[in-house]
């Protein structure tokens, strides 16, 4: 666990044709219609009809949203996973991307599909600091309200120097006072914790834990093949010496927990370990608990699972 490359694919992948164009300059300016998207730097323009809750926008009539994610990378570095390979690979099929400056920030605007049956756009921009991801979907038949999302995303103002409480728009606690983790950052409903206190870790093991709640209702009916999905998205493909898949509960909401240890597909020396839990509220959300790690002892691992047991809702 020794490449910072890797503890970033994984926060990236936590948590959803090619045409180049000429830089276009975006001008925008904070008007009474802006709205501050809660617990973000960004502000923009909703589309009519959208309702707001952390750093998400959503249409319950038609299932569309626009959500916002910060990334502490820089921007520099962190758009070159926005590419037509990168994305198509995650399922994002590309049909143009846009290169723009948005108040004087560099940014890419992308459209595409996903799955064939929604349409998706990123809007990508930062700075030497951060990332900021802005991403908005629809079903494809619904052109219209694609046409005000996008309309929207292009309102966004960036305030890079506002300050950000990570805990206000957060509605669960965890307890590490008993573990050698301490908080690193957070992206959207998601906290971050590590070693050293910085994400990604530089500590010898990189060990990480991120808990999250899902942005929007889960529609699906078998839990279980949920946690799976959700637990396949998490680039970390690894060859097992052990592995379970179990029910949990904890704070009195029911769920599942996967234990995978063993060693990177493809690289049988880099040990590693993964724990991973879903608990499904009686809301329709989910909370993911995942920790990793690639200490060869039991004790980083052991003190993840215990930290995960304290989780409970505000």
């Amino acid at each position: 666990m020794k490449h910072t490359k890797r503890v970033f694919v994984v926060a990236f992948s936590f948590f959803i044709c090619l045409n180049t164009f000429g830089q276009k300059n975006i001008e925008n300016n904070l008007t009474p219609e802006h709205k501050n998207i809660k617990g973000t730097k960004i502000s923009l323009i909703p589309p009519a009809g959208f309702s707001d809750s952390s750093a998400v926008l959503q249409h319950a009539e038609s299932g569309a949203v626009i959500l916002i994610i910060d990334f502490p990378f820089p921007y520099s570095a962190a758009s070159q996973g926005f590419t037509k390979k990168v994305l198509s690979e995650k399922g994002f099929k590309v049909n143009k991307i846009e290169k723009l400056i948005i108040n004087g920030f560099s940014s890419k605007f992308i459209t595409g599909t996903v799955e064939g049956t929604q349409v998706g756009y990123y809007l990508v921009l930062g700075s030497s600091k951060e990332t900021i991801l802005i991403i908005g979907t629809h079903p494809k038949k619904m052109k219209n309200i694609g046409q005000e999302i996008k309309k929207s995303m292009l309102t966004a103002y960036y305030e890079m120097n506002k300050k950000i409480n990570p805990f206000e728009e957060i509605d669960y606690s965890i307890d590490v006072s008993e573990t050698r983790l301490k908080f690193a950052n957070t992206m959207m409903t998601t906290l971050i914790f590590t070693e050293d206190g910085t994400f990604p870790s530089s500590s010898e093991y990189q060990t990480s834990l991120l808990v999250g709640k899902s942005l929007t209702e889960n529609l699906q009916d078998d839990r279980k093949e949920i946690a799976i999905s959700n637990r396949k998205k998490v680039a970390l493909d690894i060859d097992c010496s052990e592995k379970y898949i179990r029910e949990i509960s904890i704070d009195g909401i029911n769920g599942y927990e996967m234990y995978e240890k063993g060693t990177l597909n493809g690289d049988n020396k880099t040990k590693i370990t993964l724990y991973y839990v879903t608990l499904f509220d009686d809301n329709g959300y989910y909370y993911i608990l995942c920790g990793f790690t690639g200490d060869p002892t039991d004790e980083s691992m052991d003190e993840m699972q215990k930290a995960i047991k304290t989780f409970k809702r505000k």
